[in-house]
């Protein structure tokens, strides 16, 4: 909740001290009660709130929960920052949805607005995204449901994924292009919390949008990038309905 107390913030992610942000600290989080939280089936990650909704405060909250309910986006939006955009490519996924009631939870993969630039991140992941990854790992195990379809969009997100679910290197630098092509999407995987609490998470990868991606042609019967979303996105939906 951006523009909330530090103390509702801290009672779910807790402490960040030593993280670049810190000082300057504006967390985004959507505010869900716990009755909500357990129809939640689908995680959408993003790489981190826009620097434009610094500016917006207390209604950034708002803002990202008002583009979601709407058909699209408008162009305004979209030029603004690239929130709109990632919300443009999610309700392509989903259709509109209120991501404060309905099955699709929407977070960051870095919970705190950039200070100075969208690039900030570039120098700050990893330290950030150490801390940043044990709060979505409270954020995570308070969803109800056992298995949990998880949309990584861009690749701090799927970075961060990799990291918590497998282990890997949470600055490793990936191509997501070739992490889409030689892996069998959704990857799966199950963690077990301290609390005892077991979930599977079925893990979907889509390109950052508005971002520049290098798109491998077809190589040894392997699918483009392109090809491999619409198919993602055609499941995400089946699922959906089930």
């Amino acid at each position: 909740m951006v523009g909330g107390s530090s103390e509702d913030w801290r009672s779910v992610v807790g402490d960040c001290s030593g993280c670049p942000r810190y000082k300057e600290k504006l967390p985004l989080l959507l505010t869900r009660d716990s009755t909500s939280l357990r129809k939640v089936r689908f995680v959408v990650i993003s790489q981190e709130p826009g620097l434009a909704l610094r500016a917006k405060g207390r209604s950034a909250e708002q803002y990202l929960a008002s583009l979601c309910k709407e058909p699209s986006p408008g162009m305004a939006a979209l030029a603004e920052d690239h929130t709109a955009q990632s919300v443009a490519k999610v309700v392509s996924i989903f259709d509109r949805f209120d991501p404060a009631k309905d099955d699709i939870y929407w977070t960051y993969a870095l919970k705190c607005c950039p200070i100075t630039s969208d690039r900030d991140i570039t120098k700050e992941w990893r330290k950030a995204g150490r801390t940043c990854a044990e709060h979505l790992k409270a954020e995570l195990e308070r969803i109800g449901h056992d298995d949990i379809y998880v949309l990584a969009i861009g690749k701090y997100a799927t970075e961060m994924c990799l990291y918590l679910f497998d282990g890997q290197d949470i600055d490793q630098d990936i191509s997501i292009s070739e992490v889409m092509q030689n892996n069998k999407l959704p990857m799966i995987f199950q963690l077990k919390w301290k609390s005892g609490k077991v979930q599977r998470f079925h893990l979907f990868l889509f390109t950052n949008p508005g971002k520049d991606v290098c798109t491998v042609q077809r190589k040894g019967g392997k699918m483009t990038v392109d090809e491999i979303q619409r198919l993602e996105a055609t499941r995400i939906r089946e699922l959906r309905v089930k």
